[in-house]
């Protein structure tokens, strides 16, 4: 059975804009596996926001910030409250994926509100497949050059982007890297997990944060 899809744009395969493209998905009675009707319901003309977001240099740069910081935040307080330094260097690192996130926006030309129900669709996507398995449209590629990008490292990527919106996600990642070897810190371009969440608490936390907001009942000192 032959599907075709008449997209926007596709510059990452060099093609010109209002290019008709093919694919062919395999004959079973008729119909197709309700997996691969899954993949095709996700918008993959926005894959290069999320590449983008995962490319090496900003995850070195990632890590060098969480390399340069943790140890401010290896001895927690005892009464509770949070150094003012602490939510200042949540905002230093918020402004970083501010940063990023501008960017691709700018380059792909691509809306912020584009980008999350892309997210929203990746995440129902990546919670019905398995570790290892190819997000869609992040398969791995020869133009552009690209490892492709898998599910444990979206869930790695979703949680990194989760501490960036929500202030105590951040806290748990430093304080949790500040425990580590220097050489274990931060995430290398794969985006390595820092503090284990569940799915379910990494998409509430991204939803019901804002970036830079600090929850309400956080104590500050200077």
């Amino acid at each position: 059975m032959w599907y075709a899809w008449q997209l926007r744009q596709l510059k990452y395969f060099g093609e010109t804009e209002g290019c008709l493209v093919v694919l062919v998905a395999p004959h079973r009675g008729g119909h197709l596996r309700m997996n691969e009707a899954a993949a095709c319901l996700v918008d993959w003309q926005l894959a290069p926001f999320l590449r983008g977001l995962c490319e090496p240099p900003f995850a070195r740069e990632v890590r060098d910030f969480v390399d340069r910081h943790a140890a401010a935040f290896a001895a927690p307080c005892r009464d509770g409250s949070c150094p003012l330094r602490w939510t200042q260097l949540h905002e230093e690192y918020s402004a970083l994926f501010e940063r990023q996130l501008k960017a691709v926006v700018q380059e792909e030309g691509f809306s912020l509100e584009d980008f999350r129900e892309h997210m929203a669709q990746l995440r129902e996507f990546a919670a019905l497949r398995a570790p290892d398995d190819y997000l869609p449209g992040c398969e791995p590629s020869f133009i552009p050059p690209s490892p492709g990008i898998r599910v444990s490292e979206f869930w790695d990527f979703l949680e990194a982007l989760t501490a960036s919106k929500n202030f105590h996600s951040f806290k748990e990642v430093m304080q949790a890297a500040a425990q580590r070897p220097l050489e274990a810190r931060g995430y290398p371009s794969s985006l390595v997990s820092l503090v284990p969440k569940s799915r379910e608490d990494l998409v509430y936390e991204l939803a019901q944060a804002e970036p830079g907001q600090a929850d309400a009942s956080t104590t500050l000192r200077g």
